[in-house]
């Protein structure tokens, strides 16, 4: 088995697409080795990966933060990563105070077969779980709803990572989804 400092400096040493397949073999590598969480954790969603956090603008300190999770994470997990998300944005701007509305919750159902060349290809249907939340910034806390970034940010990154969704728990959400997405 590779080591996860030999899939670095495989990475590193070779052209870009070497790279890319050098660095999917580790990581199956390491895949057989670790048991791999189904529960989202608290990452930025990317185009490669729809899971995990991402913000816009509403306005000039109003923000919508959206956090799109497997169909197994629980929907306060969501709503913890969406404030986190938010506080932590806060401390990189320098937003003392944030307040945070209600988390709106939905499910995104997955496709099961895409259009490629003219030609229907099959593909595994992934649904997800998705929590968007309205954010206020402010310099000073106008109200009790107001909490301070920092100390926010930092409780909340702890919370997420000692947070244990139970295997049942797990699977007993995951047949929810399924069940809504028509699976």
């Amino acid at each position: 088995m590779m080591n996860v400092l030999g899939c670095v400096v495989a990475a590193k040493r070779h052209w870009p697409v070497l790279a890319a397949l050098g660095t999917v073999g580790c990581a199956s590598d390491l895949n057989s080795t670790v048991q791999l969480n189904s529960v989202s954790g608290y990452q930025t969603a990317t185009a490669f990966s729809p899971i995990g956090h991402s913000m816009s603008a509403i306005d000039e300190n109003r923000y919508r933060v959206t956090v799109v999770g497997s169909d197994s994470t629980p929907n306060e997990r969501l709503e913890k990563i969406a404030h986190a998300r938010a506080a932590e944005w806060g401390v990189e701007q320098k937003k003392k105070f944030f307040q945070a509305a209600p988390a709106n919750f939905t499910v995104r159902c997955g496709k099961g077969s895409y259009v490629r060349k003219g030609e229907t290809v099959t593909a595994k249907k992934v649904d997800h779980r998705v929590a968007e939340v309205e954010v206020v910034y402010a310099a000073n806390a106008s109200d009790p709803s107001y909490r301070p970034s920092k100390d926010t940010s930092a409780a909340l990154q702890g919370q997420l990572q000692t947070d244990v969704v139970p295997p049942d728990m797990q699977a007993s959400l995951a047949q929810e989804v399924k069940a809504q997405c028509g699976g």
